[in-house]
């Protein structure tokens, strides 16, 4: 049933009770029209006042880019430059007079859930660093190793005369799934049907995705960090990605810059995901790069409250991203 629809019907409804309570030939017919009508009216009142407020309520919980609460918070925070990333616009000039240093990485490094883009740890380091340097973000959603080397080659070639003295890679332990899609699939969890009226009302779609996060069925009972675990432990699938990662260390050497490596853990298992996080940074220390920055340590000494966005958003909190951004200015650029 589409919202239209509901509409119509409480429309009817309202017209049918009004119709009883004002007639005067059978008095228990209009006490009891008289009644329904206020309770319509006040549920009415209620409802509406619940769409205005999910109308403005803006929340980045998952999943990500499908919610209204998403769709809401994307506009209202997430701003897009000319070329296409979640920063300020840099012009050439100004960073022909500037120590530059590229950001790259997917939605953590962007700050997916994080509001103001100066909490992010990119902004963080910059305002560290000063105005000698120019630290820019490249981050963006829903890419891995592979897409951000793209992205890196296309922002070197657009602009060629810009050299960045370092790079900055944001690494995340879902990267692998876009290595083994051919093999082992995407992870695809399925969530009840939703109905019509979730796509339009902005109340009824929170309250369809409160209950779908409760039912959501899992492909064939693994769940979704079983399944990247499982990636990694797959020979294939880790051939293929570890190829993309030295891709990745060789293009970054190959234009001169150094590479800083941040690897963010599973946040709700970092013991358990140790051995992966240590699998990728062998894989880069193989190529002599010892600039690594892990993060199982403070992410397992730390309430998950506290480094989450929210209990919906498992992105870096406001609170990790200021970590990281103080951890990687004094080890790698304080002295």
């Amino acid at each position: 049933m589409r919202l239209n629809d509901l509409i119509l019907i409480a429309i009817i409804i309202a017209v049918v009770l009004i119709g009883g309570s004002v007639q005067k030939r059978y008095k228990r017919l209009r006490n009891i029209s008289s009644g329904l009508l206020v309770s319509l009216m006040t549920i009415g009142v209620l409802l509406v006042a619940g769409e205005a407020y999910f109308r403005s309520y803006a929340d980045s919980g998952f999943p990500f880019t499908e919610t209204l609460a998403s769709i809401n918070w994307m506009e209202r925070y997430r701003i897009i430059n000319s070329e296409g990333f979640r920063d300020r616009e840099w012009s050439d000039e100004e960073l022909r007079n500037r120590r530059v240093i590229y950001c790259i990485g997917d939605s953590f490094t962007e700050g997916w859930g994080i509001d103001n883009p100066e909490d992010r740890f990119s902004n963080v380091l910059g305002s560290l660093l000063g105005d000698e340097y120019a630290v820019l973000n490249l981050g963006r959603i829903n890419t891995a190793t592979g897409t951000q080397l793209s992205l890196l080659r296309d922002q070197m070639n657009a602009h060629p005369d810009i050299q960045p003295e370092t790079v900055i890679w944001q690494y995340y332990l879902n990267d692998i799934e876009f290595a083994g899609f051919n093999i082992v699939g995407w992870y695809r969890a399925e969530f009840p049907p939703r109905p019509p009226i979730a796509d339009e009302s902005y109340l009824a779609n929170y309250l369809y995705w409160q209950y779908a996060r409760r039912n959501v069925s899992v492909p064939n009972g693994v769940g979704y960090w079983q399944f990247m675990y499982n990636a990694y432990d797959n020979s294939v699938v880790w051939d293929i990605h570890r190829q993309e990662i030295d891709a990745m260390v060789d293009y970054v050497e190959s234009i001169g810059a150094n590479l800083i490596v941040v690897i963010f853990p599973n946040p709700s298992d970092p013991v358990g995901s140790i051995a992966y996080v240590d699998r990728v940074a062998q894989a880069i220390e193989a190529h002599g790069e010892r600039d690594i920055l892990k993060l199982y340590d403070i992410v397992a000494g730390t309430p998950l409250t506290q480094i989450v966005v929210s209990p919906l958003d498992s992105h870096a909190s406001v609170w990790l991203n200021q970590y990281v951004g103080e951890r990687l200015y004094e080890e790698f650029f304080q002295q």
